[in-house]
């Protein structure tokens, strides 16, 4: 339906180019359509066949102000555009469905990014300048880049802006206070997508709290780094956990890193493979090295180009965790509850021959980790969080990774 909307709306900007009674002209000028607008020039069509397209500055002597409707939509040789200084708007569709344009450049003196700017297109990365005010509709739907910083300047992101890019995960804001928002804006982003603020912002939610389908993460200090909240250092868990994760700590379940780390702090990931790798130690009585040796594994092969740990390899070698692709681990990264319930789940079928058959009971919860949180529920290892759901996108948290742990080992053992 989107890209149908598009299409109408390219063919009546095309339309209303040749109407009589419109002040501005049309003109070609070598691979380049354009209407002169009197001081200035919109492009409104590409003829050219370059895969690398870098647009003109100026044509007709006049500068180029604005990428117009659908000017290269469609173009499916086009793998780099360079936008040149100048230029303040990106139209509607401008370049919508160019499927193998992966790499733009664009300028600090655009302000606007019109709906579905960049829709379907491969883009990799993206830049976008901070004086950008607007962010279209669908501007960069399906796009696969994994992280993106939103200007300070931004005041509005419009419906779906960032939606199916499944590879996104880190939403950097750089002000303090949140856009206007769109609905589904980052809808069917990477599992556990994080919204990263600065220091003092207020408007997104608590912090670990979900906020338009974003996690938010800690305030970044000057120096780049996540700050620690008073809450999150707390040396004791809460009232509720606090049984449980003793429990844990008798059984020799809870690795230093998350036992020195605060228990109200987020479980990094590296954490949370030492943990499990432990777990699994514990409620097969075998070392790592022993399960390895038996099942062929070469532990000293180092599976991630971003960590060397052991138990990391291991859990790789396990089908326990796959990393996040390009060969990364992501050591400091977080893990969402339905993320480490799979990881428990692929334990429990890779390493103790379980099989998933419990009916997950929840309402939140993702496709792919639905039979393991069925299997978790079914044996007491969660209960979810009231309500008919289970918080799959919500942060683990130390306490919760102790929990976890603990009652897969009464299963388990």
């Amino acid at each position: 339906m989107k890209k149908r909307i598009l299409i109408i709306a390219i063919i009546l900007t095309m339309l209303m180019a040749v109407a009589p009674g419109i002040a501005s002209a049309s003109g070609t000028s070598g691979d380049w359509g354009y209407t002169d607008n009197g001081s200035a020039v919109t492009i409104t069509k590409y003829n050219g066949t370059d895969t690398a397209m870098i647009i003109p500055d100026t044509i007709a002597g006049k500068p180029v102000t604005a990428l117009g409707v659908g000017a290269f939509a469609g173009n499916t040789k086009l793998e780099s555009a360079t936008i040149p200084n100048g230029v303040t708007a990106i139209e509607d569709g401008a370049f919508a469905y160019c499927g193998n344009l992966s790499s733009v450049t664009i300028p600090d003196s655009v302000t606007s990014i019109g709906e579905e700017a960049f829709v379907g297109c491969s883009l990799e990365s993206i830049t976008i300048p901070g004086k950008v005010t607007t962010i279209g509709a669908w501007a960069f739907g399906s796009c696969a880049f994994s992280s993106v910083s939103i200007p300070g300047s931004v005041n509005s992101i419009g419906e779906g802006a960032f939606i199916y890019c499944s590879a996104l995960y880190d939403i950097y804001f750089e002000s303090a206070t949140p856009p206007e928002m769109g609905a589904d804006v980052f809808k069917d982003t990477k599992p556990g997508a994080r919204a990263i603020l600065p220091v003092g912002a207020t408007g997104y939610g608590a912090d670990r709290s979900l906020w338009n389908g974003l996690i938010v993460i800690l305030p970044i200090d000057s120096s780049g780094e996540a700050t620690d909240s008073a809450e999150d250092e707390s040396p004791e868990p809460d009232s509720w956990a606090e049984e449980e994760v003793n429990a844990a700590l008798e059984a020799g379940l809870v690795p230093d890193s998350i036992a020195e780390a605060g228990w109200k702090k987020g479980t990094s990931r590296l954490a949370a493979a030492e943990a499990m790798a432990l777990l699994i130690e514990k409620a097969s009585g075998k070392t790592m090295d022993e399960i390895a040796q038996e099942r062929g594994w070469d532990l000293s092969a180092n599976q991630f180009s971003d960590t060397d740990s052991k138990a990391v390899t291991f859990l790789k070698y396990a089908e326990v965790t796959t990393g996040m692709g390009d060969n990364k681990y992501d050591p400091d990264g977080d893990y969402t509850r339905a993320q480490i319930v799979t990881m428990l789940g692929r334990a429990a079928v890779e390493l103790f021959g379980v099989e998933m058959d419990g009916d997950n009971p929840f309402t939140d919860v993702p496709p792919y980790a639905a039979p393991y949180v069925g299997y978790a529920a079914e044996n007491g290892i969660t209960q979810g969080v009231g309500d008919g759901l289970f918080n799959s996108n919500g942060i683990l948290q130390n306490q919760q990774t102790a929990i976890f742990t603990y009652r897969a080992f009464n299963v388990w053992k």
